[in-house]
This record gives C-alpha cells, structure tokens and sequence, in this order.
C-alpha cells in the first residue's frame, strides 16, 4: 500500500511503509461499530470501500484480473474471493463456506448453471476462470463482452431480489473474470468494468497494480476511455493501491483443490478434441500412431501450445496446464516426462522454437 497521513482515529491499524522499515500504524474512526469491529489492517479497508460497500448499495461490482500466461491469474481470483468473503460475512454476518468449485466457472459449459446458482445462494463472488484455450479468441471475447453485458442487465437486480427475500439483506455481488489481457472485452464493455488488476511476476513474488476506469467526454461524438490508479477515500485521507503491492495466495489445500477441478473439467474437453482428430488419422492411416506424430498435427500442436508458457526463451507447463496435457494424452506423470517430454522438444526443434 502507499504510503499516507496518519489518521486521528481510535482503532490501531498496522500498515507496511517499505520493506526494509517496521510498520507504520494508523487508526481507525466510524461511528459504524460493524465496520470498527470488521477492519484490522489497511487490506481489510481496501476490500471493504473498493468491493463491499458498492455490494451494500445492491451492486455487482466487475472486476478483471489480467497477466501474462504463469502470473498467477487464477491464484489471484481464488485469494481474492476469498479475502471479499471473509470482510463481507464479518460485517453482515450472514455465515456460509466458500466453495471455490462451487464459485468459479472452469468451462463454458459451465457458465448458466453456476451463475444460475450463484444468483440463489448467500455467497457474493462468482470467479471466470480464463477460457481463452478452450475457445477461438473471437468466441472467448464474445462470451465475456455477452457476460459482462448480462451482470449489469439483468443479473444484479435478479441477486439482489433474491438476497432480499432470502436473508432480508439486498446486496449485489462480485464477478471475477481472469484473461490475459482487457483487449480481450470488446472496447464498448471495458467501461462498465469497475477494477482492472494487472500482474506482475518478475520472480516468484507475484504483484499488482490496481486501476478504474473513466470516460473523458471533450468530444462527445468520440468518447474516450481513459484508466487511472485505483484509490478509495477515507476520513478526508485518499489511499492508492502501490504499484508494488503483493498477493498473499490462499490455502494449499483450497488451490489444490482448485487445480484438481480445472484440470479434469479442462482436460475431458482436450481429450475430447484430441480423441477425435486421433479416430480420423488411424482410420486414415490404419494404424496407431505415436505421440511425436500426434504432435506433428496442426489441431493437437495447437492446443498443447495453448497450454504452455514461455519466460526467457524456455517453454514450460505450470502445474495446471502439465495436468491437463496428462489428461488430454492420458498419461502417468512418469510417461509425460519419459513419453511426452521428448516428443515435444523433437517437434518445436523442428519447427524452430528450441
């Protein structure tokens, strides 16, 4: 967080200045005893003025999460619902588990059904995991601009009602969408986009730049979309997001299980593709064909090359896209290294990548 004027406030708050200097401290004063009781560190502000209070007023606040492929996107979404649901339970108490299969979409298949569901149930965040491999680019673009445009239709006052009649509570929510880069929402929709969180991961550390957006207006016949640095205000004092601000992941256990999910739902969709274009060649060929010939098949070298990453010149596969290649090839993890490994770095050889 950057750093800001202390505050004559009542509740003592830690907050770091730098990392090679103690925290600073800054207290906290309201007259609303849920939030006094709620808020114990500048973060737990930041998640309450930038998300939960707009959801108090019956909005659902969308959000992007962008990054390059390995930043850490879905690592991103899953610790930030979780710190969104754990403010928002402490201040209105209303009480439920996060579900992180239950909250987040995997496959387009997906998408109906878990939103349905979500608009029903107490919890506020919903996450998009990115579907870009799973779909051309123009159908990808096409089903978030379609999303983004139905959140703020139809499904905010849908969530609302039911919230109202359910736990006498109206509130909206928190839709999470993670991609690799805004151009992937048609240029008419970023502006209904509320935050636009950019990774960063020059190490293993993963940090984060935070914007909104406005409309500048000097030609009317020409309006322009402009970004600026998120900031919120409060008690007179404005605090901006740093640009060096890091993500704290969450649970091993919930990523694993995270990870579980989107590798099997993922990988059923691969093995699929991939089965099909297989059945064609043998019943072209008469025979059953290798790995290395697979490979050499523009549909399947296309889609093991949306799974992988690249960083200094290397191609590698993070843990989720490694289980989804298991998956597709139906392949121990032995047999990926022994079997596929070999086969792949024969190929991009070949096609002049390594």
């Amino acid at each position: 967080m950057a750093r800001v004027p202390l505050l004559q406030t009542h509740k003592i708050i830690n907050y770091p200045v730098h990392k090679f200097m103690m925290s600073k401290v800054l207290t906290l004063r309201t007259t609303d005893e849920r939030l006094f009781n709620t808020v114990n560190s500048l973060e737990d502000l930041f998640i309450y003025k930038v998300w939960i209070e707009p959801v108090l007023r019956d909005k659902v606040v969308v959000t992007f999460i962008e990054g390059k492929s390995g930043s850490g996107k879905s690592t991103a979404m899953v610790a930030l619902e979780m710190h969104i649901e754990r403010i928002f339970q402490k201040y209105t108490g209303i009480r439920y588990p996060y579900d992180v299969i239950k909250q987040n979409v995997f496959v387009p298949q997906e998408y109906h059904r878990k939103l349905e569901w979500w608009t029903q149930s107490p919890a506020v965040v919903m996450g998009v995991d990115e579907l870009r491999f799973l779909l051309p680019k123009n159908q990808w673009a096409s089903l978030l601009s379609q999303s983004i445009g139905e959140i703020n239709e139809t499904i905010r006052a849908l969530k609302s009602e039911n919230m109202a009649k359910k736990h006498g509570l109206r509130y909206g929510g928190v839709i999470i969408y993670n991609s690799q880069t805004l151009t992937d929402v048609v240029k008419d929709t970023r502006k209904t986009i509320d935050v636009d969180i950019i990774l960063e991961r020059p190490s293993d550390r993963v940090f984060l730049k935070a914007y909104t957006f406005w409309v500048e207006r000097k030609d009317i016949e020409h309006l322009s979309i402009k970004q600026k640095r998120l900031e919120f205000d409060f008690d007179h004092v404005t605090f901006r997001i740093a640009s060096s601000s890091q993500i704290k992941p969450p649970p091993a256990d919930v990523m694993n299980l995270f990870i579980k999910h989107s590798v099997e739902a993922k990988g059923e969709i691969f093995r699929r593709k991939r089965d099909k274009i297989i059945r064609e060649l043998e019943r072209q060929l008469g025979a059953a064909i290798s790995i290395e010939e697979q490979l050499r098949n523009d549909e399947i070298w296309n889609m093991v090359m949306k799974l992988a990453h690249s960083r200094k010149g290397k191609i590698y596969w993070t843990k989720e896209s490694r289980g989804i290649i298991m998956k597709m090839f139906n392949l121990s993890q032995s047999r990926f290294y022994k079997d596929f490994v070999p086969a792949f770095e024969k190929v991009a050889k070949e096609k002049g990548l390594m």
